[in-house]
C-alpha cells in the first residue's frame, strides 16, 4: 500500500502533467481548474487540496521547469561536459521533454 507522501507526489504529477497537456492545447486564460481535474481524472475537491488555484499551479510548474533548466545549464558549462558524451540533439531533447 502505498504511503501518503507517494499518493501526494503521484496526484500532483497527475496534475502538473495534465496542466502541461492543457497548455499545449490552449492559452493559459482559458484554462480551468476543472479542465485541468478533468484531465487529470480527479475531482475538483482534490486539486485544491494541493494547489489554491491555477495560478499557484503555473507558479509551481514554472520553478519546477526552471529549477531543471539550470541543472541542464549548469551540467553543459561543467569542464567534463564533452566528455560525457551529450550533444546539442541531447539538450533539445531534455528541454522538449521538460516543456
Amino acid at each position: 500500500m502505498p504511503t501518503k507522501r507517494v499518493e501526494v507526489i503521484h496526484i500532483k504529477e497527475l496534475i502538473n502533467h495534465a496542466f502541461k497537456e492543457l497548455l499545449l492545447e490552449k492559452e493559459f486564460d482559458r484554462i480551468t481548474v476543472m479542465d485541468i481535474s478533468s484531465k487529470a481524472q480527479i475531482n475538483r475537491a482534490t486539486f485544491y487540496l494541493h494547489f489554491k488555484d491555477k495560478q499557484e499551479l503555473y507558479t509551481n510548474y514554472m520553478e519546477y521547469f526552471f529549477y531543471h533548466v539550470d541543472i541542464i545549464l549548469h551540467n553543459i558549462m561543467s569542464p567534463t561536459y564533452v566528455n560525457k558524451g551529450l550533444d546539442e540533439k541531447c539538450i533539445i531533447n531534455v528541454l522538449l521533454f521538460l516543456l
